[in-house]
């Protein structure tokens, strides 16, 4: 049999048999990125979506707090966790101490530019002016996202992560096909229903409020000798909507992964305080509710492992706010007073890593609390900067 004659349409397979995933997972996470387009297709609410019938799920986490990778010896990794704030109408009902934290840093931020304009300093010398609290806003961020499930050309499921604002476009994209109908019929476009819409999501440049956009994709095709436009419409096979059922998780169950309780949140931001603005990974772990790995032949009395401060994040072609960050600069807080730790609250969660959080001992908990509290302890609140402070930044 010759390569020409070889039938390349008939790919059936015995019952039994399946199709192989050379995915690295089961399901795909789809993001926009710098100058990048991305085409998908929506699924029909969904498991927890089915008692609104929205089209996605909205949530917030923090990161920056990084835990030891399973074993002291080995590099930490980043803990995200749920913001706990809580809005109603864009009112907050619930406030959250580790976004008040961030706060913090941000009003020191404002305060710096507002002195530094007053004393005729450019945007450049205040910047390197707030250059330490700018370095800790980048390294403790905040990732807000819209998520959706989707799919694309290749039969691939899983889920897209959009800023809230481009979710809205496209919800209004949806809402105007609506009014159109099929070709050659009078039923209405369900752009998320069996026969669906493909969408194509594109970025220009860096994420910004004005770099994303969403229109509904359309694919050229020729009729009658002339070509013309078409929406890019797909009707989902059953087999697709089957693996999304089976692989794709409850968008509510993702997201309470990483929740955290208040006394969590507030033990986290009191171990920051405490430690100057970082935490020691064993801390973070602790407070979390994730066992800590010790080697059998690290016993304290053979082979002590010791734990070192994770170094601080260099600024190098780092943004925030828009514009380059400013190298590093000495540290501009008011020196802190030696005020007797407080007691930290520290519940391990049981929603957060289920399966170890039962074996937290409160013997390990209270060390890790011991931990966070021998450094000074600043303040509670921000640091207050007088003029002469301010005017020293300047000098």
């Amino acid at each position: 049999m010759t390569e020409q004659t070889r039938n390349f349409d008939d790919d059936t397979l015995p019952e039994g048999f399946g199709k192989t995933n050379y995915s690295a997972t089961r399901y795909e996470t789809w993001r926009l990125k710098d100058d990048s387009s991305l085409i998908l297709g929506f699924f029909p609410p969904m498991k927890s979506l089915l008692k609104s019938n929205q089209l996605f799920e909205f949530w917030t986490n923090h990161w920056g707090w990084a835990g030891q990778n399973g074993d002291v010896s080995k590099k930490p990794f980043q803990r995200p966790f749920l913001c706990l704030c809580e809005k109603n109408f864009g009112m907050v009902i619930k406030e959250c101490a580790v976004c008040n934290l961030r706060k913090k840093y941000l009003d020191r931020v404002e305060a710096i530019k507002v002195r530094g304009k007053e004393l005729g300093k450019d945007d450049a010398a205040c910047k390197q002016a707030a250059a330490k609290e700018l370095e800790w806003l980048r390294v403790h961020g905040v990732d807000s996202k819209c998520r959706l499930y989707a799919y694309n050309k290749s039969g691939q499921v899983g889920i897209l992560e959009i800023p809230y604002s481009l979710a809205k476009k496209l919800k209004e994209e949806m809402k105007t096909l609506t009014s159109r109908h099929y070709p050659g019929t009078e039923k209405s476009i369900n752009p998320t229903g069996r026969v669906g819409v493909f969408f194509e999501f594109t970025r220009t440049g860096k994420a910004s409020p004005q770099s994303d956009k969403v229109t509904a994709h359309t694919i050229t095709k020729t009729v009658q000798g002339e070509e013309a436009q078409f929406l890019d419409l797909y009707r989902i096979p059953d087999e697709l909507l089957s693996l999304a059922q089976e692989v794709l998780p409850d968008l509510y169950e993702l997201r309470d992964r990483q929740k955290i309780n208040d006394e969590q949140a507030l033990a986290l931001v009191r171990a920051t305080e405490a430690g100057s603005g970082s935490v020691e990974p064993q801390v973070v772990d602790s407070i979390l509710g994730i066992r800590t790995y010790t080697p059998v032949e690290a016993t304290e009395e053979a082979h002590p492992v010791a734990v070192k401060k994770a170094a601080p994040v260099a600024a190098v072609d780092d943004t925030l706010f828009g514009e380059p960050l400013p190298p590093k600069s000495p540290g501009i807080f008011p020196t802190p007073q030696n005020i007797p730790p407080q007691e930290v609250p520290i519940n391990p969660s049981p929603l957060l890593f289920p399966s170890v959080a039962q074996n937290i001992t409160q013997q390990n908990i209270k060390a890790a609390a011991k931990l966070a509290q021998e450094k000074p302890t600043p303040p509670a609140t921000a640091p207050v900067a007088t003029d002469s402070d301010f005017d020293s930044l300047f000098a």
